[in-house]
């Protein structure tokens, strides 16, 4: 008949290992997405769950603070004087804290140092938070929150040995 053809044995075997390849490259491909995907949607994930919360009555006093600091200012440039009005420091905003235990890797006065540990710490998969004491003045990197003490403290001991630091656990209730 004409328009028709016939598959041999051989070239029928090629063809289902041409269309097996194919098949194989296509699920790879799927889960090579996924993971990224995957990934993506937990990091994004992370990042929500760290909560800043400031109550209301703490940032109208921070409002109202930063108001007359900015007119003292202006007076005193109005005035001719040099200003050196001071704004007293405000609040932290406090990090809504799961509970449970967590590893703290360091505490360091200088903000970016603190952030440079905290971003080693992020690259290589640990939940890390940057938490700053206005009582010490420091800044506090710490990985977690775990659910159990025998948890944390497996997981300061790889932190110890990866990054070479002496860290120590810390129940959530001393990092508030």
């Amino acid at each position: 008949m004409k328009g028709e053809y016939t598959l041999k044995a051989r070239e029928l075997g090629a063809l289902a290992l041409v269309v097996v390849a194919l098949l194989i490259v296509v699920f790879f491909l799927g889960v090579t997405v996924g993971e990224r995907h995957e990934r993506a949607r937990l990091a994004q994930m992370e990042e929500a769950s760290v909560k800043v919360s400031l109550p209301k009555a703490q940032v109208r006093e921070a409002t109202s603070r930063v108001h007359r600091a900015k007119q003292q200012v202006g007076a005193r440039l109005k005035a001719g004087t040099k200003a050196k009005t001071r704004v007293s420091s405000l609040p932290a905003p406090q990090v809504a804290l799961k509970k449970g235990y967590y590893v703290q890797v360091g505490a360091f006065r200088e903000k970016p140092r603190a952030e440079e540990w905290r971003g080693q710490l992020k690259e290589k998969g640990y939940r890390a938070l940057m938490l700053y004491s206005s009582a010490r003045g420091v800044y506090r990197v710490v990985v977690g929150p775990y659910s159990s003490k025998e948890l944390a403290v497996r997981v300061a001991r790889k932190v110890d040995r990866v990054f070479k630091v002496r860290s120590s656990v810390v129940p959530d209730s001393r990092l508030r």
